[in-house]
């Protein structure tokens, strides 16, 4: 009994004696060709990652260490997306304008927040909505010309100035108004250019006896010098355009 356990399980008469069976085996093994690469290297993910697609954009937001959060903030376009169910007694609403909102259940009418939509969210009994049109704001959603994120504009006055929401960078709304204040202070700059020159050479022999003269100049220089770097200023400025316009 104490042999037959001794006995190796795969032992055989010529298998111990490297028969033909152990030959073909190594020819096998040598004949093989050799693999064309390296496998890929093998990458362990993390127990706890997880990713989640962005309500807005469907960008992929990273969750991990957060998963007890209710809303997860995208990194593309700033948005919230709610990671799990609202309280109890509340709802999501999702603005036009994107903005996440949360309200009541039974809530029927919802304003949002955002200084630049402040539109009113009507709730059907469904728990759909649909925004108001009679309460539709006037003014035009714009592509702002920094971060390029459309938001809408409703200060109809003359400056066309805007501040993006988003980026809360000024920019101007359409070329004209930028455009105009260019040339009013090139033509300012060529004006006060003229008029050094001309004094200068008018006034040449008298400045070495009168050196007020030098003063006037000087400040006609620097009148002109302000006005040249203020049309630079208008021509460089950023523009935001006109996307869509309400009537």
């Amino acid at each position: 009994m104490a042999d037959e356990e001794k006995t190796p399980l795969l032992g055989g008469g010529e298998a111990d004696k490297g028969g033909p069976s152990d030959v073909d085996a190594a020819a096998a093994i040598a004949s093989a060709p050799p693999l064309p690469e390296e496998p890929p290297p093998y990458s362990v993910l993390p127990a706890d990652s997880s990713v989640v697609k962005c309500g807005v954009c469907l960008s992929p937001i990273s969750v991990n260490n957060r998963s007890k959060q209710h809303l997860v903030k995208c990194p593309a376009c700033h948005e919230a997306t709610p990671l799990q169910n609202p309280p109890a007694g509340k709802k999501y609403i999702r603005c036009p304008c994107n903005c996440l909102l949360i309200c009541k259940a039974t809530s029927q009418r919802v304003a949002c927040p955002r200084p630049s939509c402040k539109r009113i969210i009507e709730l059907g009994a469904g728990g759909s909505s649909f925004v108001s049109p009679q309460l539709q704001p006037c003014g035009s959603r714009v592509s702002c010309g920094h971060c390029s994120q459309v938001f809408l504009w409703n200060d109809l006055t003359n400056t066309k100035r805007a501040r993006c929401p988003h980026c809360r960078k000024v920019s101007f709304v359409g070329r004209r108004y930028p455009w105009r204040r260019f040339l009013y202070f090139f033509m300012t700059g060529l004006f006060f250019a003229a008029i050094t020159g001309i004094l200068a050479g008018c006034t040449w022999a008298e400045a070495r006896e009168h050196g007020a003269i030098y003063a006037v100049w000087t400040v006609l220089l620097i009148l002109c010098v302000v006005s040249f770097g203020w049309s630079i200023y208008w021509l460089r400025i950023k523009i935001s355009e006109p996307v869509q316009s309400y009537t």
